[in-house]
């Protein structure tokens, strides 16, 4: 089932997210985003483990919407959100407006999902879009995530994608550590943006 404490703390960051009402931006209202804990390391039962997902989900949702605030889920590979069908599952459960997404491909691609359909698929809850790259060890474990160009990812692709399918306002770039990575990834951004 939901974590309480878990629950509780993120109701407190809805409530702290609703206090940037009027500082938020070209987004349509303050964005929380919500990173969900990775899966239990423990044997569980994956039924259980998604019920109580849902449960604490609906719970800092339904607060979302009362305070204006809307709650962007942010998909990872070793996380309970893993992909775009497990994002889409989780928003028939819930039904609730304020559920959004933060899609950022280094945490889900290669999937199952081809990265357009993802996109395709995900676009009406898309919020805002992440950018970092990842790599893969022989196993296809992902083994390193950086700054954009570090990596595999088409970001050309990626930004096509989404411009294609949505309209999101913010394209945040992560992972970098100095001047020159930011620098690079963010002229390989704007060259997939122009092209």
């Amino acid at each position: 089932g939901a974590v309480t404490a878990d629950v509780e703390r993120a109701m407190c960051c809805v409530d702290k997210t609703a206090d940037l009402d009027g500082r938020f931006g070209d987004n349509t209202k303050p964005l929380l985003i919500w990173h969900p804990s990775g899966y239990p390391t423990e044997p569980a039962s994956d039924k259980v483990v998604f019920d109580g997902l849902c449960e604490a989900l609906a719970a800092v949702c339904a607060r979302a919407e009362g305070a204006g605030v809307n709650v962007a889920v942010e998909m990872t590979r070793d996380g309970t959100v893993g992909g775009a069908e497990t994002f889409l599952h989780l928003a028939d459960r819930i039904d609730s407006r304020a559920l959004k997404v933060c899609i950022d491909a280094a945490n889900f691609v290669p999937d199952r999902t081809p990265l357009e359909r993802a996109v395709r698929m995900l676009s009406p809850y898309i919020a805002i879009a992440h950018g970092k790259d990842s790599s893969f060890d022989n196993s296809g474990i992902a083994c390193h995530y950086g700054p954009t160009g570090s990596g595999t990812l088409d970001h050309e692709v990626y930004v096509r994608y989404l411009k294609k399918y949505t309209n999101i306002p913010y394209f945040v770039l992560e992972y970098y550590t100095s001047r020159e990575e930011l620098l690079r990834a963010r002229n390989i951004i704007q060259a997939a943006i122009s092209g």
